[in-house]
């Protein structure tokens, strides 16, 4: 039987979750965001009564989401169905098994339940059929790892993720890549010295590009921020006034020069690139933008234009082949058409992969040509 059997995997998630065959009628839920904003909407388009929305203890008190009331956890039976409609449900999942809730799930999880509820954030619909009909681009990107035994993990234990929906993948991934570094910075592949050049793609309030900083000790030649969100990019600058030689960039990236329409974000989220969008931004090409400058490292996290900006920088990557650390995780098939890419660019590099998260998100393709050893393993 296919692995990628949709029916199968299906019933097997059912049985697992112990959910009903049918879209449950009533339930609770758990946040106040955009998700759960889009999840109260797709519930009450097929008619499932809402009863509650939670949320952090004290927040929203005695207020209405979309005329829904908010209420306090201690007001629902610990037998009611709660939906997690927040990317932070790793944290809510343990803050309500701690208090005694055990039937809840997050909202990603009914899609592939019940073909009436639509995806949000992961990948879109239909990701089993889809990953179903990517055996080649899989295989291929399992020999382009080979050289590495915990690249392999991670990629085995994100597959299995996709199958099955159940985090304990998530958190192995997580556990055996947060052994060794941080995020876009695993302490054995990624050697520094103190003349470089980063490039923070997507660089939100700067945290990446502080984390580098921190790792070279405060030696470095030169830092440029990409951010096209002007709220986010004011924050950044003051999270790192006090750091030397940084330039902002108030620009998106792409494949080529434009003016696009852009989702605002907030500290609590992050911009992206919309046709709805109700602001202009001015896309550029990397490769035009960065005229005359030497990267070493370029890290990317742009929510999805990730592939596009990539095109837009050929010319740098095939000229410096700087140390790269690339977000694959925004849609479905980044996994591995970032990477078959980057690959047939032919630049001798060598691919890693690891995952910085509980959650589905921050999973980074790392690529060094630094000849590493290979690592023990786990």
């Amino acid at each position: 039987m296919n692995q990628w059997d949709t029916e199968r995997l299906r019933k097997e998630l059912l049985e697992r979750t112990h959910l009903p065959l049918e879209v449950p009628p009533k339930l609770y839920i758990w946040g106040t965001g955009l998700l759960a904003q889009y999840a109260i909407e797709r519930f009450q388009e097929v008619g499932i009564c809402i009863r509650g929305i939670l949320s952090s203890p004290g927040y929203y008190k005695d207020s209405r989401l979309k005329g829904i009331p908010v209420v306090p956890l201690e007001n629902v039976d610990k037998s009611e169905l709660i939906v997690l409609c927040s990317i932070s449900y790793p944290a809510i999942t343990d803050y309500l098994i701690a208090n005694g809730y055990c039937n809840f799930f997050y909202y990603e999880v009914f899609p592939f339940l019940y073909k009436t509820i639509p995806a949000y954030y992961m990948w879109g619909d239909n990701l089993w059929e889809k990953m179903g009909k990517a055996h080649k681009e899989l295989s291929h990107l399992s020999q382009m790892l080979r050289h590495d035994s915990l690249s392999l993990l991670v990629l085995n234990c994100l597959l299995l993720y996709r199958k099955t929906l159940d985090d304990k993948h998530l958190n192995q991934a997580f556990d055996i890549s947060l052994q060794r570094g941080t995020q876009y910075f695993d302490s054995e592949i990624l050697k520094f010295g103190e003349n470089e050049v980063f490039v923070d793609c997507g660089a939100s309030v700067g945290y990446i590009s502080e984390e580098f900083i921190r790792l070279v000790h405060n030696k470095y030649k030169k830092i440029y921020l990409f951010e096209a969100d002007p709220y986010i990019s004011n924050e950044s600058r003051k999270i790192l006034e006090n750091y030397h030689d940084i330039e902002y960039c108030p620009v998106g990236l792409g494949e080529k020069n434009e003016i696009l329409h852009f989702h605002k974000g907030t500290m609590a989220t992050y911009g992206t690139i919309a046709n709805d969008g109700e602001q202009e931004v001015q896309v550029v090409r990397m490769d035009d933008y960065l005229i005359g400058v030497c990267p070493t490292m370029i890290t990317m996290d742009i929510e999805g234009s990730e592939m596009e900006a990539l095109k837009g920088a050929e010319k740098i990557i095939k000229r410096y082949r700087p140390k790269m650390g690339i977000s694959v995780y925004h849609k479905y098939d980044d996994l591995y058409r970032i990477p078959l890419w980057l690959e047939s660019l032919k630049l001798n590099y060598k691919f890693y992969l690891r995952h910085y998260s509980r959650a589905y998100c921050d999973t980074v393709l790392i690529l060094s040509l630094i000849h590493i050893s290979e690592p023990t393993r786990p």
